[in-house]
């Protein structure tokens, strides 16, 4: 996956590792969802704001953001995000 200047059209978010994690935690409240994740995917989410992330990390230090949402609650399987974004 391309980094975000390069990115066209609908692909992924993908920035720095720091960067991500940054702007999960300060833009959105977010911070990872404790799981087994699917496809080397995190979930992040926020019960404060009710929203979800799912990240994919890569070996050069960054991360793409492959799909979000709102909506989370602590009390669906985590699997129903997985779903929506079509991992599983």
């Amino acid at each position: 996956m391309p980094t975000s200047d390069m990115a066209v059209g609908d692909q992924p978010y993908c920035a720095a590792d720091a960067e991500i994690r940054l702007t999960l935690k300060q833009d959105f409240n977010e911070s990872p969802v404790p799981g087994d994740g699917h496809a080397a995917t995190e979930l992040w989410a926020s019960d404060q704001m009710g929203t979800w992330t799912l990240v994919a990390p890569r070996a050069d230090d960054t991360s793409c953001i492959i799909a979000s949402g709102i909506g989370y609650d602590t009390a669906r399987d985590v699997n129903v995000y997985y779903q929506t974004a079509g991992l599983r």
